[in-house]
């Protein structure tokens, strides 16, 4: 294990009631003003709790807020920091602090010093990346390498237990959701910070810098001491909870008159215990309180100043799935002489064109990758899979779940996760089994990527709680059920994403005795990849599942249990959150003893039978349902589909399964009005106009000069030259389009495009090559601003959109000429080297809508691309590329929406219009739009004699 500090460390003593803040947020500020003295990030300088600024991922006039949970962490980052593990919040000491905001590009800055002051005594919470020193995230950074300064401020480590193994022995931890992605309280962790404290007095005091290689700057929250008494620590259990209240400066805990409530509730603590100024509170209840649950603990007790006082926190409980018989199989259809699990590998091609060399780190790219469903936008088909089939069926068995791609051929030998050749006992990491594969003209260094595998076991478990872990690179998701195949299996544990070497730590409650089936999925892009499977005990010790001369719990690899039913496989799967309003629910049915019928499938949603029909190749049975539109947003999708074997009589089986729509309420969505026909487009247009302004001086006259307001002038020629009275000459070479615009197909730009590596995600590497800015010569980058303006064509439905831009961008539609008066779909409002920026918005009819993309550079490397995004599989495509979303640059005049007459004949009414649709309403009060059914398009007749009181409007179409 690392050092914690290189001194011994001590329960804290007298100093120790200042090590923990009140949980309320105390009156601001203790920080007045924190000056850089060295080496501060001239663009990024370090902010504070009530200081605003334009955050480049949050927005402009950003204020940062007092410590709490899910807080962004960083002032150039959406980081977020959180708990430590699923459902626990961020500390309640942590929690109302100022929050020192540095910009994690500062992390590999040695020289920089913040000079600190505070109005009061303050203690200093000091939050450092776990990886320092030696990388690994599961053990608290080695201080005296890189950190040496906090070790010689007298910065102590806080241990209350705060962390994933619970124990007082290492430092207490938060949480990093680097992704920022809404998981809720310690979910979606990347990192985890061990947390250090020093008390200062008022006055001024210091904070430095460091060289973390590129890991995550520290964080600093600062809370002023306090007088009373207040919850130093506080953990909620499954079971229960445990409770500090530390001593204040004028006034301690007496403990008579003591009163703890859970929920209202009195109960009665297990133990209180009074030591160096904290009063220590643990109560554990006889069953596991409901997973999920929200907790409130409140602790009335007296004070030594007489009165009484009463602190409170809340908790919510870890989320903990429950088996119970009916998840198991009988033991004897289990073939216990078969130790182990049954492991099948999949493989994609090094070179996928994502447009990256990796597949997307995610669950549904795995579960589509093994059921080879997974698409190769390339191509239009099933993805290969390369990996060398196994000997059972095409499959391995292995003893226990410990590989890592380092093993193999082309592999470095360096071992990763918790088990390896320097563990005590020794347990060598293995090679991945089936890798390197078989793709062709590539060597065996190329081939340890984009794998995706599925172990399937029977575990042996007894009725209790367990603690299971998963230490993966990159994402898995481990399900349990009577079927490990079933759509509707429990989730035991899962990482959904990209990661380094790292623990998932999940509690699995077990009713009955038995044996579980469970099925374990595991994927990597690129990088690093490893797995490990383990459980851990109270002590923290982890244990591989079947390592039997550990006393692993056991793993069998094969039961006779439901080996005739046929295989089933769906997505989106079971408890899939987010899922995109135009996914295709696919389901594959596969044949094993039992055949399917495939005209006996049907298909539920929400109850309700939808229209579906379920092809069969060979033994193969797939179904897909295609939503008429968008599926509701944020709505909960129940399914079940049922299918019949071909037997005598025929056995029905039924997949039950839910997942739950994105909430895609709040996107942008395009004018209707804005659509211009078909018949108006020039389909010989195809490409963007671009008019591209490149002047000898810069933007100027603004507090950002790389903004969006800065490049709308700049574009209109609102920068006079002051010794022609004209607008700066314009420095681009003209083109061959319209008043010199430039005619481009695709928007995929680099000012030196001939070089390697090109910049961006789109690339002469995976084949979609840079092309030069129009009309600004090679290395000659600054100053620019260019207008692309297109119609694009689309369906009606959700899209995501995204430009990488070096700088800014800007990318609106409307009515108007420029299609400037809508919304604004995306944006980066400032300088930044090429990066990405990704948006959605709704279409709410088919047509052919008009986009303007606004691209600005100020110095420096300049790029742009424009390109449409596959939510499901991340794949991207340029817009108008041969595969992409069509863009046309030239349409004819469109008759404006409008009623040009009307006149009475007898009893009629008849109306001309032009350009659209003609609507009638009964009222203009909440009125109600609705198609005149007889009208032909240019005229209407109204038997006016006839019909009541009626409004009439012309709608573009």
């Amino acid at each position: 294990m690392k050092n914690l500090i290189p001194t011994r460390i001590a329960r804290w003593s007298a100093i120790g009631l200042c090590l923990a803040g009140a949980a309320a947020v105390h009156a601001l500020p203790v920080i007045t003003g924190i000056t850089e003295i060295s080496g501060g990030e001239a663009n990024k300088p370090v902010r504070w709790t009530g200081v605003t600024f334009n955050h480049p991922n949050l927005g402009a006039n950003y204020l940062v807020k007092p410590a709490h949970d899910e807080m962004p962490n960083y002032n150039d980052r959406v980081h977020q920091l959180t708990g430590h593990t699923p459902g626990q919040r961020l500390h309640a000491y942590l929690v109302g602090g100022e929050h020192i905001m540095n910009a994690n590009d500062a992390r590999d800055n040695m020289d920089l010093v913040h000079e600190v002051t505070v109005n009061k005594d303050v203690i200093v919470y000091l939050l450092i990346d776990n990886r320092n020193g030696d990388g690994n995230n599961a053990n608290p950074p080695t201080l005296e390498v890189n950190l040496q300064w906090v070790i010689d401020a007298g910065f102590q480590p806080v241990l209350k237990g705060g962390n994933r193994t619970g124990s007082k022995e290492v430092p207490d931890e938060a949480g990093i959701d680097e992704a920022a992605d809404g998981a809720g309280p310690g979910a979606g962790l990347n990192q985890w910070f061990s947390i250090y404290s020093k008390v200062f007095p008022a006055g001024t005091f210091q904070l430095q810098g460091n060289n973390l290689g590129g890991q995550n700057m520290w964080t600093a929250i600062v809370k002023p001491v306090p007088e009373q008494p207040f919850v130093a620590a506080s953990a909620g259990t499954l079971n229960g909870f445990n409770v500090e209240l530390e001593n204040g400066s004028r006034a301690s805990v007496n403990q008579a008159g003591l009163v703890v409530r859970l929920n209202g509730t009195p109960v009665t603590p297990g133990s209180v215990t009074q030591a160096n100024g904290v009063t220590a509170i643990s109560y554990t209840a006889g069953t596991p309180l409901p997973s999920g649950s929200t907790n409130t603990v409140s602790v009335e007790y007296g004070l030594s100043t007489g009165g009484t006082a009463t602190n409170t926190f809340d908790f919510i409980v870890e989320y903990y799935a429950t088996l119970t018989a009916a998840q198991s199989v009988p033991a004897a259809s289990v073939n216990t002489a078969a130790s182990g699990f049954t492991a099948r590998v999949a493989q994609f091609r090094t070179t996928a064109m994502w447009p990256g060399n990796d597949l997307p780190n995610t669950i549904r790219r795995a579960e589509e990758q093994l059921a080879g469903i997974l698409i190769d936008p390339t191509t239009g088909r099933a993805v290969t899979n390369y990996a060398v089939p196994g000997p059972n069926g095409g499959a391995y068995v292995v003893e226990t779940i410990n590989w890592n791609q380092e093993m193999n051929d082309g592999g470095n030998s360096t071992e990763a996760g918790n088990f390896q050749t320097s563990s005590d006992p020794s347990k060598p990491d293995a090679a991945i089994p089936g890798i390197p594969g078989t793709e062709p003209d590539q060597t065996s260094t190329d081939l340890l990527d984009n794998i995706a595998t599925e172990f399937v076991g029977y575990l042996q478990l007894q009725p209790g709680l367990y603690r299971f872990g998963v230490n993966s690179d990159d994402g898995f998701r481990l399900t349990a059920g009577a079927d490990p195949h079933g759509a509707g299996n429990v989730e035991l544990g899962s990482f959904n994403g990209g990661r380094g070497s790292a623990d998932s730590l999940f509690y699995v409650r077990v009713m009955d005795a038995g044996i579980y089936p469970v099925r374990l999925i595991w994927f990597e892009g690129g990088g690093g990849a490893n797995i490990e499977f383990f459980s851990m005990d109270a002590t923290g010790k982890r244990t591989l599942i079947n390592d039997r001369a550990a006393g692993g719990i056991n793993a069998y690899a094969s039961a006779a249990a439901g080996a005739d039913a046929p295989d089933f496989v769906v997505t989106p799967y079971n408890g899939e959150t987010g899922v995109w309003p135009t996914d295709v629910i696919t389901a594959k049915i596969t044949d094993r003893s039992a055949v399917v019928n495939p005209a006996s499938v049907v298909l539920k949603l929400n109850g309700q039978t939808v229209p579906t029909q379920a092809t069969k190749v060979g033994g193969v049975t797939t179904l897909t349902f295609d939503y008429p539109g968008n599926a509701p947003a944020n709505a909960t999708v129940n399914a079940e589909i049922t299918y019949a074997d071909q037997g005598t009589p025929a056995k029905t089986y039924t997949q039950s399964w839910s997942f739950k729509i994105a909430d895609y309420s709040a996107f942008a969505a395009l004018p209707a009005a804005a659509v211009v026909p078909e018949s108006a487009i020039d389909k010989t247009s195809s490409g963007f106009k671009v008019d591209v302004y490149q002047t000898s001086v810069g933007r100027s006259g603004f507090t950002d000069n790389n903004s969006n307001e800065a490049a709308e002038r700049h574009i209109a020629r609102g920068y006079i030259d002051e010794s022609t009275g004209q607008p700066y000459e314009n420095m681009a070479l003209p083109g061959t389009g319209p008043n010199g615009t430039h005619i481009v197909p695709v928007i995929n730009w680099s000012e030196e495009f001939e070089q390697n590596p090109q910049r961006g995600g789109f690339t002469s590497a995976n084949g979609t090559g840079d092309t030069e800015i129009p009309g600004v010569e090679s290395g000659d980058p600054n100053n620019i601003v260019a207008e692309a303006f297109a119609y694009l064509q689309l369906k009606a439905g959700v899209y995501q959109f995204g430009v990488n831009s070096d700088d800014g961008f800007k990318v609106t539609t409307g009515t108007d000429a420029k299609a400037t008066n809508g919304p604004v779909l995306g944006i980066f409002n400032t300088g930044r080297g090429a990066a990405d920026t990704l948006f959605s918005f709704v279409a709410p009819v088919d047509g052919f809508f008009p986009f303007r993309l606004l691209w600005w550079e100020g110095s420096g490397d300049a790029s742009a691309e424009f390109f449409s995004v596959d939510p499901v599989t991340g794949y991207r495509t340029l817009i108008n590329s041969p595969t992409g979303i069509k863009a046309y640059w030239k349409a004819s005049a469109v008759a404006q929406p409008r009623i040009t007459g009307y006149t009475f004949s007898g009893g009629n009414l008849v109306i001309n219009y032009t350009g659209g649709v003609l609507e009638s309403t009964m009222s203009l009060q909440n009125p109600t739009w609705s198609p005149v059914g007889n009208a032909n398009g240019s005229t209407h007749t109204e038997n006016v004699s006839l019909s009541p009181r009626r409004f009439f409007r012309v709608r573009a179409q």
